[in-house]
Parts: C-alpha cells; structure tokens; sequence
C-alpha cells in the first residue's frame, strides 16, 4: 500500500515540475491503514473427546513483521485492532468430524473466551477458511495485550481449543488426527510524512 502511495505522489511532483510552475513543499503527516494476518498452527491428536490444546503467541513478533514487511515500525503506529479471526484445516484426517468447543485467550486477566465453534465439520473447513464469530471479552482481552505493545511492552498470550464434543467419538481405533490454523486479521493505523508541493 505504501508504495503504490510513494508512487503517485511521485508522479505527481514529477507533473508539477514539468509544468515548469514554482511550487514549495512542505511536509504533510497523513495516516495510512496496514493490514497483515498471522497464524497459529495446532497439531491434534485426540482419543477422546474433551481436550485443552494452548499455544503461545507473540503480539509484538508478529506486530513488528506485519510493520516491517510494509516498511513501517512501532514508534509509526497510532492505533492498531483485530478485526476478524478466521480457522481451517491445513492436514485433514482420514474421515470428517464434527467439533464443538471454544478457543480462549489469557493475557492479563483470563482466560477469556474469543471463539465459540459447534458442531465444525472437518471437512467444511479444509482449505477453506470459515470466519469466526468473535466473543467481546476475548477481543477485549487480546486488545489489552495491543494497547501493552503500543506502550512499549512485548505481550504474550495464550490461546487455548478447549474442546468438548466430537461426533462420532474417537478412540484408540481411530484416532482425531488433524491440524489446523487459526488466522488474525490486524487492522493498523500508522502515520508517515511525506513532501507534497504547497498550492499557496
């Protein structure tokens, strides 16, 4: 998005100047919006139905890449949210199943629920991401850890499928074997200064 901003701009001195007009530039802040996702694999292997799988994730790795890799750095960023959350099947087991339970996260004050998921087919899933409908807490929660990093802190929380009923039921014979990944969206506010001619 950067870049294709520098690029007009660009031309558009370029324009001015060939017009042979006397222009001063002044430098002008202007906020730009970044977006970036990034995921968590959860490898499963379940002979029952009932299990609590946590894996920990870096808010302020993950932020500093999502700005890196569009040029920006912290000290850059005005405000930043998560704004959706999406999950699917990288490596599908040998049959479907349907899952229920919730994902939660734990920060500061948890552990908070961010997603309720029923009755999850497996298969709907695979290769296709499903969008899920997120709970006010957990947002709340992970938002936290947000706020943390733009102070200058380097948050982590933990994020947990905590599940409970899987149809039809594994066991020893055959086994719940899957992974999948869970992906958040980053919607992230940065402010950049640029020289744009001064009409007046």
């Amino acid at each position: 998005m950067r870049k294709k901003l520098t690029w007009l701009l660009a031309l558009l001195l370029l324009g001015l100047a060939l017009s042979g007009g006397d222009c001063i530039f002044e430098t002008k802040v202007i906020e730009l919006v970044v977006t970036g996702d990034t995921c968590v694999d959860f490898e499963e292997y379940h002979e029952t139905d009932n299990w609590t799988n946590p894996e920990t994730y870096d808010v302020a790795d993950e932020l500093d890449e999502i700005l890196e890799d569009n040029g920006y750095s912290r000290d850059d960023v005005k405000a930043a949210k998560l704004i959706s959350v999406t999950y699917e099947v990288i490596d599908p087991p040998a049959h479907d199943w349907q899952l229920s339970g919730t994902i939660t996260i734990e920060y500061n004050d948890g552990p908070k629920t961010i997603v309720d998921y029923t009755n999850v087919s497996l298969d709907d899933i695979t290769g296709t991401p499903a969008y899920a409908t997120l709970n006010a807490a957990g947002v709340a929660e992970f938002q936290e850890a947000v706020r943390d990093y733009l102070d200058g802190a380097s948050p982590v929380v933990t994020f947990a499928v905590e599940n409970g009923d899987v149809v039809p039921d594994p066991s020893g014979e055959d086994p719940l074997e899957f992974t999948w990944r869970a992906c958040i969206k980053m919607y992230i506010v940065v402010v950049a200064e640029y020289e744009v001619p001064d009409p007046f």
